[in-house]
């Protein structure tokens, strides 16, 4: 991890347990808490209670302390008993709450390109469970816990979802710019989110493509922690963190760390505020966001939650290479002013911002090299070699007709331009945003 002024080992601690799309891990061998408690995962199961593992697994992953983390022996990595893992495989090492989050998880699983399913292979189970906010990954367990908000399809399925909120929901708040990023598909968001609360529905397309953000990046950690080429030299009396800590010169994202670094000390203290929750300082409340983003665009990371650690840095690298390869979606990445008084999404005014964040040349190399590391069956060559440039944004407009301008105005069937109104929701814009990564 890149050390800066006043990063602290508390902080660090606090990134390490209580994670979302951030993970749960730890460099050592200590206890390290899951964010729920222990009775949240009271109702777990696995799904298919005749698979190799189905008698321990939820024992597995349900374990809270070192005394009851499982060694490789009773429940090894996917990757150490299966070269390549079948969505059958996948769904041997599934554990949930609710019998329609496994069908929709097989659903999705069956309709995203078969390359990614070796990224399966660096876990010991997938965990789906009513209250699990925000997802996270652990090396406690060596297994992903997916919030079930990115899987439902029908009003059924998300009345059995805990609403309760991220934690994470109010870092920043003094802060007057706020930092987003968005798949596009032209000048329309990739997919949409939804609410818990009403009576919509979303089709499987959309969740698809949602869920496929979320498992990517939960499973670049994973295979940051656990390398591909690592399998074979694992004691099966470790723990999957006993064996990540034996580990650690091969980490990915330390090569990348200390290769192509991240250096700004004033995004790094920002990233302590916005996702640790520390106070913001007067000097960080001034800052406007054409002054945050002018020096996030001389850098390489992919998002500013980059900059919570070097973990997290690799993943949002590899998540949007993989949405943009696999899918076709732009990565967008404004950076906005917040209003006095909001009136609509043009309200939000860019400071700056880069339409297709993988086309900067700083990024594009970045994600190249932890793709490659994380996923080497997948071929990227021509992919990157052939990858079109980013595009800023026009500073001083509002968002939304930044997006809109971007592929020229969506025209309505009438031939009218269509107006920002009708392609954008604000609230659900910026409730998603909150806990996005």
């Amino acid at each position: 991890m890149t050390n800066t002024p006043g990063r602290s080992m508390k902080k660090l601690a606090l990134l390490l347990l209580l994670s979302g799309a951030l993970f749960a891990c730890s460099d050592d061998d200590g206890d390290n808490q899951l964010t729920d408690e222990p009775d949240d995962f009271d109702d777990l199961r696995p799904f298919n209670v005749n698979a190799p593992y189905a008698s321990v697994i939820t024992d597995c992953v349900r374990a809270e302390s070192a005394s009851e983390y499982c060694n490789l022996d009773t429940l090894p990595l996917l990757g150490q008993e299966v070269a390549n893992p079948s969505v059958e495989d996948v769904m041997n090492r599934l554990v949930i709450s609710h019998d329609w989050m496994a069908d929709n998880f097989e659903e999705i699983l069956y309709s995203l390109p078969e390359e990614i399913l070796p990224l399966f292979k660096g876990l010991t189970a997938v965990v789906i469970d009513d209250d699990i906010r925000p997802a996270f990954y652990t090396t406690s367990t060596g297994a992903i816990y997916l919030d079930p908000a990115y899987l439902w399809l029908s009003v059924a399925d998300k009345r059995t979802i805990n609403t309760k909120e991220d934690y994470r929901a109010g870092f920043g708040n003094d802060l007057i710019f706020e930092s987003w990023g968005f798949y596009t598909n032209g000048a329309d968001y990739a997919y949409r989110y939804g609410s818990l609360t009403d009576d919509s529905t979303r089709t499987l397309e959309n969740t698809t493509y949602l869920l496929a953000r979320l498992i990517f990046h939960e499973l670049a950690h994973a295979n940051d922690f656990l390398p591909p080429s690592t399998y074979g030299n694992l004691s099966a009396s470790m723990t999957v963190n006993q064996a990540s800590s034996a580990l650690v010169s091969q980490r990915p994202s330390n090569t990348l760390d200390s290769a192509f670094p991240l250096e700004s000390p004033m995004l790094y203290g920002l990233a302590d505020v916005l996702y640790f929750g520390e106070t913001a300082n007067d000097q960080q409340i001034a800052l406007t966001a054409s002054e945050v983003g002018e020096e996030f665009g001389t850098e390489g990371a992919a998002h500013h939650y980059g900059y919570s650690n070097q973990y997290e840095d690799a993943a949002m690298l590899f998540e949007i290479a993989l949405m943009k390869q696999l899918f076709g979606f732009d990565y967008d990445t404004p950076f906005v002013d917040v209003p006095d008084t909001e009136n609509g999404c043009n309200s939000f005014i860019v400071g700056w911002g880069q339409f297709n964040r993988l086309g900067d040349p700083d990024v594009r190399e970045r994600a190249e090299y932890i793709v490659n590391q994380l996923l080497p069956n997948l071929d990227t060559s021509e992919f990157f070699q052939n990858l079109a440039p980013a595009s800023p944004m026009t500073s001083g407009q509002g968002w939304c007709d930044n997006l809109v301008s971007k592929a020229g105005g969506q025209q309505k069937a009438s031939g009218q331009p269509q107006k920002p109104s009708e392609l954008f929701d604000l609230e659900e814009i910026r409730r998603w945003q909150r806990h996005y990564h």
